[in-house]
């Protein structure tokens, strides 16, 4: 019987592996990798939070709008002649019917409303705050804040309020609106040169006096930040 000859050959020399220098270098630049990694994450869950927030506002919001397109008597009736933002609705205050009157669902999040008339011919502008609650045991109000005045970008004037002293730490994101034309702009900083002013996000065309802000008030009374995620402004005639 033939057998085929074997044409393997064996290598005497060993193969070599890896060096403990190599591998540690390799789980360096693995390491680095994986942290740059993690770092994307804080970022995205941030963003993911705010699309989250800005949906949710104007979905409350539209359909804040939507309620009070439905009770327009009513609205028509409480602001009156007034060319000046009226308060409407809040947690503490509501000038409209009791059987048709706001009330947020879920209760950490609902909307505030505010309007005014703006001409003879019955236009009337509806401005609808939605917010988040950082507390649901808390109240949401629309506070005038009484001896604040804004110029160009600057509001000045904290403590301010209804009494309570609210400071400019509490306004902060807060939408600032001017009750002569409904414009708003947003707090955006602390104003590092003036320990009693805030900076907005841009400035009135005008001088602003006693402008609006929405803050969310704790069981106590104590006012704790504002709590706007939307803000809808529209024209539209009401009767």
């Amino acid at each position: 019987m033939q057998t085929r000859p074997n044409n393997k050959t064996f290598s005497k020399t060993p193969r070599e592996g890896f060096t403990l220098t190599e591998l540690l270098v390799a789980l360096g630049i693995l390491g680095v990798g994986l942290a740059m990694a993690a770092a994307l994450f804080p970022a995205a869950m941030i963003g993911a939070e705010s699309s989250y927030q800005d949906l949710t506002g104007m979905v409350i919001a539209r359909n804040g709008l939507a309620m009070a397109m439905a009770m327009a008597p009513d609205i028509v009736s409480a602001v009156g002649a007034s060319t000046s933002l009226v308060a409407l609705a809040d947690d503490d205050k509501i000038d409209l019917p009791a059987e048709r009157s706001y009330s947020p669902v879920p209760q950490s999040m609902g909307f505030v409303l505010l309007g005014r008339l703006m001409d003879p011919d019955n236009q009337y502008q509806l401005i609808v705050v939605a917010y988040s609650k950082k507390n649901s045991a808390d109240s949401v109000r629309i506070v005038q804040l009484t001896g604040a005045a804004a110029s160009q970008d600057i509001l000045d004037g904290f403590p301010a309020g209804d009494g309570n002293n609210i400071t400019r730490a509490v306004v902060r994101d807060a939408a600032v609106f001017d009750p002569l034309t409904g414009q708003y702009a947003t707090v955006v900083d602390l104003d590092e040169t003036d320990e009693d002013a805030v900076i907005l996000d841009h400035s009135f065309p005008a001088a602003v006096s006693e402008p609006y802000v929405v803050l969310e008030y704790d069981p106590s009374g104590n006012p704790v930040c504002s709590p706007g995620i939307s803000v809808l402004v529209v024209r539209t005639a009401l009767r």
